[in-house]
C-alpha cells in the first residue's frame, strides 16, 4: 500500500472513488460509501483503453484514453445511471482526479473535454490542450480549462509550469450552490460566489475521455473521487497532493540529492534516483511512529 492510498483510506470520506489501479476492465473497481446503482459503459473505437504500469505513485497503475481527430474515434468511459449522477446534481460536491496528458498537440478550436460530469451547469468540464487560436493572448501556451456551472476558467503554463505534457497534475473542484473553488496541485487557484444554480438540466453522464475532438491526445487517469462538499476539504486536497507528489513537484527547487556518474557524486538536478533499473521520482517522507508523512 502506498502512502497516498494509506492517507486516502484513513482520512478521506469519499462517496465514490475509481483508483484505476487494475488491468483495464469494465466496470472499473470502485470504493467508497456509495452503494447505489451504476451503469459503466465504455466507448472504444479502434484504439483500446489501456492500463499503464506507472501512475503518479510508484507501484500503482493508471488508464490511458485516446482522443482523436477522426469523427467518433476515441475512448470514453461513462456512468450515466441517474442515482449515481445525483452525487453532484444537487450542486454540492467535492471531486478530484490525477491526470496526465501525452504530447500536447496544436489545436484550432475549443478544448476537448477529457473529464466531466455532464452537463457542466450541474457538474463540471475539464480540458488540457495547447492553445493555437490565432489572436488569443494565450496563443501557443499549454492550458487547462475548467467549467463549473456557468463559469469557464482557463489556467496557462506561465503561472502553473507543471501543466505540461507527460506530467501528472492533481485537479480538484468543490462546489456548494453558488460557491465554487478550483484547486491545481493542492493549491486553491480560483473561487466564485456567483455560480448560476441549475436544478433542471438533464444529467447526461460522468465521463473519462472523449470520442471526438479537433486534435490527437492521450490522457492518463488515476484516483478519481466524488464526495460531499465537506467530505474532502481544502486541507485534505492539499494533503492528497503532498502525499501523492515527488519532492521535485512540491518544492520546485533543487535538492541535495546526488548521483554517482562513475567518477564522482554529482547533483541530481531532476531530483531523481536510479533504482530498480530506471530513474525514479523522489518521495521524501518521515516516519511518525504509525505512518509516513511528507516532508
Amino acid at each position: 500500500m502506498s502512502r497516498y492510498t494509506d492517507y486516502f483510506d484513513n482520512n478521506i470520506t469519499e462517496e465514490h472513488c475509481v483508483m484505476f489501479n487494475q488491468t483495464y476492465s469494465v466496470p472499473p473497481t470502485t470504493t467508497g460509501s456509495y452503494s447505489g446503482s451504476q451503469n459503466w459503459t465504455a466507448t472504444v473505437i479502434n484504439t483500446p483503453i489501456t492500463s499503464n504500469a506507472d501512475s503518479f505513485m510508484p507501484g500503482q497503475r493508471s488508464w490511458r484514453f485516446r482522443i482523436d481527430t477522426q469523427s467518433n474515434y476515441g475512448n470514453r468511459l461513462r456512468n450515466n445511471n441517474s442515482s449515481f449522477m445525483a452525487l453532484v446534481s444537487d450542486n454540492s460536491y467535492s471531486a478530484g482526479v490525477w491526470l496526465r496528458s501525452g504530447t500536447l498537440p496544436s489545436a484550432t478550436g475549443a478544448a476537448a473535454v477529457c473529464w466531466a460530469m455532464r452537463p457542466a451547469s450541474r457538474g463540471f468540464f475539464v480540458s488540457i490542450y495547447k492553445n493555437q487560436v490565432t489572436g488569443d493572448p494565450q496563443y501557443g501556451k499549454n492550458q487547462i480549462s475548467i467549467t463549473v456551472g456557468d463559469k469557464l476558467v482557463t489556467f496557462e503554463n506561465d503561472n502553473y509550469p507543471t501543466i505540461d505534457s507527460n506530467v501528472w497534475n492533481y485537479i480538484a473542484i468543490r462546489r456548494d450552490g453558488a460557491n465554487g473553488y478550483i484547486y491545481l496541485n493542492g493549491e486553491q487557484v480560483w473561487s466564485s460566489s456567483s455560480i448560476a444554480i441549475n436544478t433542471t438540466a438533464a444529467m447526461v453522464g460522468y465521463d473519462f475521455g472523449n470520442v471526438s475532438t479537433t486534435w490527437n491526445q492521450d490522457i492518463d487517469f488515476a484516483s478519481a473521487y466524488i464526495a460531499g462538499y465537506n467530505d474532502v476539504t481544502a486541507t485534505e486536497i492539499s494533503n492528497l497532493w503532498l502525499y501523492g507528489s515527488p519532492t521535485n513537484r512540491i518544492s520546485g527547487t533543487l535538492s541535495d540529492i546526488k548521483y554517482y556518474d562513475g567518477d564522482s557524486w554529482e547533483p541530481s538536478t531532476d531530483q531523481k534516483v536510479y533504482h530498480s533499473g530506471g530513474w525514479q521520482d523522489v518521495y521524501a517522507s518521515r516516519w511518525n511512529g504509525s505512518a509516513w508523512i511528507p516532508v
